[in-house]
């Protein structure tokens, strides 16, 4: 009758450590979900913080060509080519604006999904997706830049003539 009896007791301990355990797994789980989601907030902060802050230097330096570019034109340079490769440029940063002010958008349906790893996989894309065309822009830009540059290194290298 014991070893019949002892048995039930085994049992039950069994299963309120089962229990126990299920519990401090789930409050582990909710803490390091928690955890996940501040890290992820401050990963999607810090980056746009970032992009825009590369996107204010890069919309000053569009100023500072057009300002240049206007005074090159009030002398007569013929400065067609840069000014088509500027609004390239300034088409390129747009779009890296819009990038960007997507991916705050993107981080809150991260939260919001009962698939998080999908969301948090099409959230790293859109972040890829807003340094490459920050990256092009800021190509577009360096390349007006090297036109200008060129087009001053070939007004300078013309010599005079030598009167004999």
């Amino acid at each position: 009758e014991t070893a019949s009896s002892s048995k039930p007791v085994k049992t039950e301990k069994r299963e309120q450590v089962s229990e126990k355990a299920k519990a401090a797994k789930e409050t582990l789980k909710e803490k390091l979900s928690d955890a996940r989601k501040e890290r992820l907030t401050t990963y999607v902060t810090k980056a746009s913080e970032r992009f825009n802050r590369l996107i204010e230097r890069q919309d000053a330096m569009i100023i500072r060509i057009e300002n240049y570019l206007r005074k090159q034109e009030e002398k007569s340079v013929d400065v067609t080519a840069a000014k088509a490769k500027l609004i390239e440029a300034k088409a390129g940063l747009e779009t890296a604006k819009t990038h960007v002010a997507g991916l705050a958008a993107e981080a809150i349906k991260v939260f919001e999904t009962s698939t998080p790893k999908d969301a948090l996989k099409n959230l790293q894309k859109i972040v890829k997706v807003a340094h490459d065309s920050l990256m092009d822009a800021h190509k577009k830009i360096a390349g007006v830049i090297s036109t200008l540059k060129g087009d001053r290194q070939d007004n300078a290298s013309t010599t005079p003539a030598v009167a004999q």
